[in-house]
């Protein structure tokens, strides 16, 4: 690759000739091609100006650039030569545009490839540079390249609102590493809220149901509990028996009552979780003021994991009413809007936990 100042070092040998027929000192580049036209020369005899059209050039060496012979080389008095050295597009100095239209700079630069002539970079005098994927075109009067903002048309066009935050490539750091997986861990907490409500049998292990509700209680390991995990979407029984020596953890000191002490009575608080040989499961005071139930306490639970909590996916729902782009920060309000479209548990697999 050459550069528009790497190329001026290279003197010009005609072949046939075998001499040296000039020095360059010049580009011209075509805004249609997008590529270099024609390399200028100072005359190895009369240092007058000449032409030569990129398609005559050989090669270009470390040394020198070949061409077959001299008379590929254009002089003033030629008309094509004439027009490319008083219309020829320089390139350089040109100020250069956004896609949106915002001036970016001025190009100071330029490489290309010497084989077809195509111009591969711009550099500009803000530091910045831009490839031949970003050019948008070339005039004489400026460049427009396509920087990676959005434009206007491109925000319409995805349905975005004035709560949706849009995040550009060029807003992301280079060097993060975003796969857009979440960690198994981290998507067992986040896809479903936990409620446990424990459900326990009054019936002592060894006793008829009848029994049970005047029965003194026995040991914390003869207690057993039944869980029902609650998630987003109703309850998933697990049947299996849990001692609640191995749940709570201590032990709790209770011990069988003598002969002579006085049986405990039921107090009631039994019955209210619930009989064991009635295989019922017992209900909240009817003017218990808190909302208990697993599918509030549930989306209560899913509410407060996601507002506050960063997307590192898009997340579109499935009536595509509801959109939110990677990188914004949930709001109670987007939270509140995704329930509306069905979409609280796209966000919850979407979150950066």
């Amino acid at each position: 690759m050459e550069t528009n100042e790497s190329i001026l070092v290279r003197e010009v040998v005609a072949l046939n000739e075998r001499k040296k027929v000039g020095k360059l000192t010049g580009l011209r580049v075509d805004c249609d091609t997008l590529a270099v036209s024609h390399y200028i020369l100072s005359s190895a005899s009369t240092g007058s100006e000449l032409v030569l059209p990129f398609a005559q050039s050989l090669g270009v060496g470390d040394t020198f650039m070949t061409i077959q012979g001299s008379d590929a080389v254009l002089a003033t008095t030629n008309p094509e030569a004439t027009k490319v050295l008083k219309e020829g597009y320089l390139l350089l100095n040109t100020d250069v545009y956004s896609r949106v239209g915002n001036k970016l700079g001025a190009v100071t630069g330029f490489e290309f490839d010497p084989v077809y002539g195509k111009v591969l970079s711009i550099a500009l005098d803000t530091q910045k540079s831009f490839g031949a994927d970003n050019f948008i075109f070339f005039s004489p009067e400026f460049v427009f390249v396509d920087d990676g903002e959005l434009a206007a048309a491109d925000i319409r066009a995805t349905g975005a609102d004035a709560t949706t935050s849009l995040v550009t490539e060029a807003d992301v750091p280079a060097a993060a590493d975003v796969t857009g997986t979440v960690p198994d861990a981290a998507a067992d907490e986040s896809i479903l809220a936990y409620e446990e409500m424990i459900v326990f049998d009054n019936a002592v292990a060894g006793e008829s149901a009848e029994g049970a509700d005047t029965a003194a209680p026995g040991g914390a390991g003869d207690v057993t509990a039944n869980f029902m995990v609650v998630d987003a979407f109703g309850f998933v029984p697990d049947t299996t028996p849990v001692d609640t020596n191995s749940v709570f953890g201590a032990d709790t000191g209770a011990k069988e009552p003598d002969a002579q002490e006085t049986p405990v009575e039921n107090t009631g608080a039994d019955t209210a979780v619930g009989d064991a040989g009635a295989g019922e499961q017992g209900s909240l005071p009817a003017d218990a003021s808190p909302d208990l139930s697993p599918e509030a306490t549930a989306e209560d639970d899913v509410t407060g994991l996601l507002v506050g909590s960063v997307l590192i996916d898009d997340v579109v729902s499935d009536d595509g009413a509801f959109k939110v782009s990677k990188g914004t920060v949930l709001t109670q309000g987007l939270v509140d809007e995704a329930k509306k479209h069905d979409a609280l548990l796209l966000l919850t697999v979407s979150i950066d936990v």
